[in-house]
């Protein structure tokens, strides 16, 4: 290795927090002097770190094969194994070719620190565990963005006690915890000491962010302080729990020049029997309550959703009704999930498991529903002026430069380089395919 910098690599798997956290560590070990690739290595790498998702089955066969990859085709370097699928399966872990590191959710701050234990070079380090003790505390290392991303993340809250009944994430990332407010707003304006135009802010559980602080708070109380202080010029948030999101806490979005006008607010079932045996506490009445009220406050919001297809128990007239309540609801875009059977949560034991070939129908009945509402909303646009974050990378598609609207609308867009990375006013004028084209006017015109 004399000679040249160490080459690392990080593949992520999952949820934004764990984007997040890979960010963090794309940090770190840039600042141990690694070279740092996001995805599969092209060429070499000493060290690779699979950053880990079990929400599904699927996504943790992926998370394998990963790992087997990386050893066929990197067969020297070191492998280290971290997220939810080394909580749950460590031991397993160890079995898998090249693994040298299996590094728990809340270890994955220190795990450099890890990887510098002695060991003979046929062992493999385990860390894990610590995130299922009575009081895990909050792992957090500031705001990162992702290689080539302009945006950063920032982890306020991390962990969940809803137990959804199909859901393995409680016991992978351990009770609800907060970064304490000042501690948000210090590193939200370190952030933007560095240039960065807009943070995401991200949680396992959001909606519960600052209830278990000294004193309590709220994750309202913290938009209206950021709005207050306003420590950087755009503030997005990951998804929020439709129980969690108050009147109050929409109008407060209405009317901030910050925080973005972009819910995403899962539906997992439109039907309440089936929400009920999710263990999930409202109705398909009160999601609807919930959108109608965003978009009644914001119409140019845009609304996500996500919704799980066949889950045990679920037969056409459940479905049929999940169907029924998206088509009329003004969502911006559908997340469709296939049910998965996750051992050790109470689904994983229920009766009238639905068959795969109905998932996969279902499923794609779904997703077609979602491509229709996403044309719909990006259509919409046409002829409108948003407020666009212009990104350094260009898009391999078009060759231009690509950002995101407050409304989460993408956007491809031909500015020169001293416009990167500034919020600009932008004229949506075309699509083409999926594709939104936009025109930005001169410098001097930047959004505030």
């Amino acid at each position: 290795m004399t000679g040249r910098k160490r080459k690392a690599a990080i593949i992520t798997f999952g949820c934004k927090v764990n984007q997040t956290e890979s960010a963090t560590m794309e940090h770190a070990l840039r600042e141990a002097g690694y070279v740092v690739v996001h995805g599969f290595p092209k060429d070499t790498a000493d060290l690779v770190v699979v950053n880990t998702c079990v929400v599904t089955s699927r996504a943790e066969a992926e998370c394998r094969r990963a790992v087997k990859r990386v050893h066929r085709t990197l067969p020297e370097a070191d492998i280290a194994v971290t997220g939810c699928y080394s909580e749950i399966a460590g031991e397993e872990i160890t079995k898998l070719p090249g693994v040298r590191f299996v590094i728990g959710n809340m270890e994955k701050e220190h795990f450099l620190q890890e990887k510098r234990r002695p060991f003979d070079g046929n062992s493999v380090q385990i860390q894990t565990g610590s995130v299922c003790s009575s009081s895990p505390t909050f792992s957090n290392a500031g705001a990162h963005s992702l290689q080539g991303k302009t945006r950063e993340f920032l982890k306020i809250q991390d962990g969940c006690e809803s137990f959804c009944s199909y859901c393995i994430v409680p016991y992978t990332r351990g009770k609800s915890r907060s970064l304490p407010p000042d501690a948000v707003i210090r590193q939200l304006k370190e952030v933007s000491e560095r240039g960065v135009q807009e943070v995401v802010l991200t949680g396992i559980h959001l909606g519960r962010y600052g209830l278990d602080t000294a004193p309590p708070t709220r994750l309202l109380d913290l938009l209206q302080r950021i709005e207050t202080e306003r420590p950087v010029p755009r503030i997005r948030l990951s998804s929020i729990e439709p129980l969690e999101l108050s009147d109050e806490l929409i109008a407060t979005v209405a009317e901030s020049r910050c925080v973005a006008p972009h819910f995403h607010v899962p539906l997992q079932s439109g039907d309440p029997e089936i929400l009920k045996s999710m263990n999930r506490h409202y109705s398909p009445e009160t999601y609807a309550h919930v959108v109608t009220a965003i978009k009644e406050a914001l119409p140019s919001a845009a609304v996500g959703a996500d919704i799980i297809v066949g889950f045990p128990g679920e037969g056409d007239v459940h479905f049929q009704r999940t169907i029924d309540l998206v088509s009329g609801l003004p969502l911006s875009y559908l997340h469709v999930f296939k049910y998965s059977k996750r051992s050790g949560t109470p689904a994983s034991r229920m009766k009238n498991q639905v068959p795969q070939e109905i998932l996969k129908q279902r499923s794609r009945r779904l997703i077609e529903l979602g491509l229709e509402k996403r044309d719909l909303f990006r259509r919409s646009w046409i002829g409108k002026t948003a407020r666009l974050l212009v990104e350094e990378s260009r898009d391999r598609r078009t060759g231009l430069h690509k950002g995101y609207t407050d409304e989460y609308v993408p956007v491809h867009v031909s500015a020169p380089r001293n416009m990167t990375n500034r919020l600009v006013r932008v004229r949506i004028v075309r699509i083409e395919g999926d594709i939104l084209y936009g025109e930005v006017p001169a410098p001097e015109n930047d959004a505030s």
